[in-house]
């Protein structure tokens, strides 16, 4: 473990970086409800981690604008987030019009 440590520090890396630590001036932070899951693509033979696409409801913004208040999202999982339950995201858009959901530095996109 201090192995570990010692060796995100040497490269700079802050251990809970992603979610909280790396969000860039047009990124966004807000709270909100996924409504609605809308696909899955495997990336695995097994298809046990995939790429989702959801309609999150945004309820409250903590930094950045939003034009709408339904935000299609894209986020890597080995499911579906559940549908009616709040949380914190950190989104960054594509250039689709989505928004990826950046991770925690442990799983997911890593936004850097």
């Amino acid at each position: 473990m201090l192995n570990l440590l010692a060796l995100i520090l040497a490269l700079g890396v802050a251990p809970s970086a992603g979610a909280r630590g790396d969000a860039k001036a047009n990124d966004l932070v807000l709270f909100g409800t996924i409504e609605k899951n809308l696909d899955y693509q495997a990336l695995d033979q097994l298809g046990y981690q995939g790429l989702m696409t959801a309609r999150l409801r945004v309820t409250r913004i903590v930094s950045g604008h939003v034009s709408s208040p339904v935000l299609t999202v894209k986020y890597i999982a080995h499911g579906y987030l559940p549908e009616d339950s709040e949380r914190r995201f950190h989104l960054r858009r594509l250039d689709d019009g989505a928004y990826r959901v950046c991770g925690d530095g442990g799983h997911g996109y890593v936004c850097r």
